[in-house]
């Protein structure tokens, strides 16, 4: 038997995940159009915390602050999702609204 309480653990979540993050998100175009035909798409900026800590600014493009949310939550429910694969805790990553600090 072996007595290495490491053996138990999942991964640690004192450093940040490999996790490849993309740069901004785009909310879906199912939004109204202007009177011009096209989309006006307004930049929202939210911080990804992975297990409490400011981890990345992500830039969210749509055309309302509501949009902007769900798209950012379905964004970290997939992160969750890939990093529950990976070994970490369920729903180890959250988000607030405005850019990290």
């Amino acid at each position: 038997m072996n007595n290495d309480e490491s053996v138990n653990q999942g991964p640690s979540t004192d450093q940040f995940p490999d996790l490849d993050v993309p740069s901004e998100l785009q909310a879906d175009d199912r939004s109204v159009d202007t009177s011009e035909g096209t989309t006006q798409k307004v930049r929202w900026d939210f911080c990804l915390l992975f297990a409490g800590r400011a981890w990345v600014t992500l830039p969210v493009f749509a055309p309302s602050p509501d949009d902007a949310a769900s798209t950012m939550a379905a964004f970290v429910q997939q992160v969750n999702t890939k990093l529950a694969n990976m070994g970490y805790p369920p729903n180890i990553c959250t988000w607030a609204t405005g850019p990290c600090r």
